[in-house]
């Protein structure tokens, strides 16, 4: 088994240990991710383009990545979709955009940014320590003095 790693910026950060090979068949039996990827592979007009990369950790292994962009992005099957965004998520317990931008780098599931989105609103950490917003009280009208 090796470590799978992805990275915040220059820091690598550690996901669970688990072997490329796992993670390929993680990818192969989620339902949902082999429609999209067949999906957009025969789609000649999608703006995705799902492609299987040898892993750097296994060389025996493809996994499948969204090459559609600069920097290829990893297809993460649902079930190690929530841990990945803990694994981002709790470096600082960000709001939604820094967790979904640090994580899109390189990794992509389908309706990522909604997933992103509620688990970043249910997140029971930051509930706790999310500061209330101020609340102005309305306009109004101001008696200027007719004399001195």
């Amino acid at each position: 088994m090796s470590h799978f790693s992805c990275t915040s910026g220059s820091q690598p950060l550690p996901l669970s240990t688990f072997s490329p090979k796992d993670f390929l068949l993680s990818q192969e039996s989620d339902v949902n991710l082999q429609k999209w990827i067949t999906h957009h592979v025969a789609d000649s007009k999608s703006p995705y383009l799902p492609k299987k990369i040898q892993s750097n950790e296994d060389k025996s292994t493809e996994l499948w990545f969204d090459v559609s962009g600069q920097v290829p992005r990893l297809l993460v099957p649902s079930d190690r979709q929530k841990e990945i965004f803990k694994t981002f998520h709790s470096i600082s317990h960000g709001s939604f955009k820094p967790t979904y931008v640090s994580i899109s780098r390189e990794n992509f599931w389908p309706r990522m940014k909604a997933d992103i989105r509620r688990w970043s609103r249910d997140c029971s950490s930051c509930q706790r320590n999310k500061t209330a917003r101020a609340t102005r009280a309305p306009l109004q009208q101001l008696n200027v003095p007719s004399d001195r």
